[in-house]
């Protein structure tokens, strides 16, 4: 019984959780505008992660082949429309949504939360408020498991994968 539940479960997560958000941005019908450029950041800087997830639950239900394939699709998409507009924005203006949030600057603070505790929240002042360029920018690695993501990028990067877009 715990099989067929999580088979159900997984196959609506792909559906609902990926899929329909992925196709939606794709379609540029996206019901949630103001958070598409997080989106695409999230599944782009995220993608290998959910790709190695998905596989491994296909090879556990060949049922959720076909669903799986079509998610690698989307992200091979993805990739594709985000890599060629920031090769259009770097001679012209942003075209897509993420490369325009990449662009905006904001001298507002953000409160972030790091845990699920209610303990404390960080500020952190964006660059434009302090008056400091983007080359001052400390970077943040948010990948879940680092080694493995920096491999599998590295890896990616290497082969000369066309989907690979550097979010830096």
């Amino acid at each position: 019984m715990s099989k067929q539940y999580n088979s159900r479960i997984r196959e609506h997560t792909i559906d609902a959780a990926i899929k329909s958000h992925l196709t939606s941005i794709l379609n540029k019908s996206n019901p949630y505008p103001e958070f598409e450029g997080i989106m695409i950041k999230h599944f782009l800087e995220k993608r290998y992660l959910i790709e190695r997830e998905l596989k491994a639950w296909a090879k556990e239900d060949t049922r959720l082949w076909r669903q799986v394939e079509s998610v690698l699709d989307l992200f091979k998409c993805l990739a594709a429309r985000e890599k060629e507009a920031r090769r259009g924005a770097s001679r012209s203006k942003p075209s897509s949504a993420f490369a325009a949030a990449k662009k905006t600057s904001s001298t507002e603070p953000v409160e972030l939360d790091l845990d699920d505790s209610d303990d404390e929240e960080v500020t952190y002042l964006p660059l434009a408020a302090v008056g400091k360029s983007e080359e001052d920018a400390i970077k943040i690695d948010l990948c879940e498991d680092d080694v493995e993501c920096q491999e599998t990028t590295k890896s990616a990067a290497k082969s000369g994968a066309d989907d690979v877009v550097d979010l830096t």
